[in-house]
């Protein structure tokens, strides 16, 4: 059994498949996580392990949460990709306002409100995004 307790967080380490040729039993198949080019797969496992599969290798980091639980989810959200966090919050603000401010003046309040919503919430996203990765 290998030894994943050096695995940091948010710091990837790559692994060849020729010295660990399949993931122990308890990693799952994830969609949860940033697709990687070129990668075959994601998988979540015990202790905040996320690992990104390759033909020829894996590559693992450690996340604070594991977002496979709500309250995972929320603290994955504030502490490992806050972009995440920092959308939504802006999402829901701005769809709330947008449709108080447009339900009685509006035949549709609910579908503006999801558009401004979406855009804000994306643009939200992007930003954070581009604010932490530099």
């Amino acid at each position: 059994m290998m030894d994943f307790s050096r695995i940091e967080i948010h710091k990837d380490t790559t692994i060849s498949k020729s010295e660990l040729p399949r993931l122990p039993a308890e990693f799952e198949e994830s969609q949860l996580g940033y697709p990687k080019e070129g990668e075959l797969a994601q998988y979540r496992g015990p202790n905040g392990l996320h690992v990104h599969e390759f033909r020829r290798d894996w590559v693992f980091h450690r996340d604070f949460f594991d977002p496979r639980s709500p309250l995972g989810a929320i603290g994955h959200a504030i502490k490992d990709a806050p972009e995440v966090g920092v959308g939504a919050a802006v999402a829901t603000t701005v769809g709330v306002v947008v449709y108080r401010n447009r339900k009685d003046k509006s035949k549709s309040p609910e579908l503006e409100a999801l558009g401004a919503a979406a855009l804000t919430g994306f643009v939200g996203w992007g930003l954070t995004k581009l604010l932490l990765d530099e």
